[in-house]
């Protein structure tokens, strides 16, 4: 029972096909008889749009943009989100692994009887900047 109004009582039933085909889709017309009297309406049988294709589509696109999204944030910042892991959800596990550092630098030293600006700006890096750098920024020890 849908609705009443002054007595009349108006009901709806729906009614779901399984399989339809081309030939099928077409006007058609129900009757219907009762004490009351007679009524009928029309009904016209179409083919439905394929919108959920579109949704399908751009809810798969969305979640590939946001894969490649997340594989290029993490090429770009690997070491500090491994960084920010061990800091903040690691727990202590670098004490555990028998290791005396987290990096080791080696370079070649330069001849002292040779030196120029070059050599001197290269011993300078390897010596200060770079243990700096990965000291401070990056947590190494």
């Amino acid at each position: 029972l849908l609705r009443e109004h002054l007595g009349e009582k108006e009901v709806e039933l729906t009614l779901i096909f399984d399989a339809v085909e081309e030939a099928d889709l077409a006007n058609y017309t129900c009757h219907v008889e009762n004490r009351n009297g007679r009524k009928h309406a029309s009904v016209l049988l179409r083919k439905k749009d394929l919108i959920y294709k579109i949704e399908l589509a751009g809810g798969l696109g969305a979640i590939l943009l946001l894969l490649i999204l997340l594989v290029t944030i993490y090429k770009c910042y690997n070491i500090e989100l491994m960084l920010f892991y061990r800091q903040n959800f690691g727990g202590d596990e670098a004490a555990d692994d028998n290791k005396e550092y987290d990096a080791y630098l080696s370079y070649t030293k330069v001849d002292p009887d040779a030196l120029d600006c070059d050599n001197n700006e290269e011993e300078q890096f390897a010596l200060e900047i770079l243990p700096e750098v990965l000291e401070k920024h990056y947590g190494y020890k």
